[in-house]
């Protein structure tokens, strides 16, 4: 199976699981838990969130509190819903001549992983009936990247359907520009997401 989407999916979802059962033993809070990721990672994170509230061996439905989704992959841009085709230009606007991360390499990463385009386990913003579900949310997007839309499509999804959502965009930057700490931005997204994280524990 090596490392597909589907494998890690199955990792990160037992994980998940063990993490809940077994908090009281390295002092957590089971009550706090909450799924963290970037790009692809933050696709698994939404993804194991959605696959706890469907039901998932003995972990409550309300086991993940909160999400916290960094540029995050929530469609494959071979198979957008016609709803948000219209909104869903990143791939186009940003498919080369940006840093970090483009359409080709995107495109090369979708097949190393084996992702099933039409699977809404891996690409969460095919299931508008399980996002209204959600615990709160914080997204964010830059501007200079493909996968801008799938995060600004996602958080559409999430506010038409009432969940709570909390969104900072970065105008003017690439893909996780975040890994250049001498950037000046740098400072301010860490700034961002650490008000972010709090922002998820404190709801109820």
């Amino acid at each position: 199976m090596g490392r597909t989407l589907p494998f890690l999916f199955h990792v990160i979802r037992t994980d998940v699981n063990q993490v809940w059962k077994n908090s009281s033993v390295f002092k957590g809070d089971s009550g706090k838990i909450f799924a963290v990721g970037t790009s692809a990672g933050a696709g698994l994170a939404l993804s194991v969130t959605r696959a706890a509230l469907l039901g998932y061996k003995d972990l409550p439905t309300n086991a993940i509190k909160g999400v916290v989704a960094l540029a995050p992959v929530t469609l494959h841009p071979e198979n957008v819903p016609s709803q948000f085709q219209g909104e869903y230009s990143s791939y186009r606007e940003n498919g080369d001549n940006v840093p970090v991360i483009n359409k080709a390499s995107m495109d090369e990463f979708f097949a190393s992983v084996a992702a099933e385009s039409s699977d809404p386990s891996h690409f969460v913003g095919l299931d508008g009936e399980t996002q209204k579900l959600f615990p709160p949310t914080y997204i964010v997007t830059c501007e200079f990247d493909p996968l801008r839309d799938d995060g600004t499509v996602f958080l559409g999804a999430l506010q038409s359907k009432g969940v709570e959502v909390r969104h900072d965009h970065y105008s003017g930057l690439p893909h996780c520009f975040w890994i250049f700490p001498t950037l000046p931005e740098t400072q301010k997204f860490l700034g961002n997401l650490f008000d972010g994280i709090k922002w998820v524990l404190e709801r109820k």
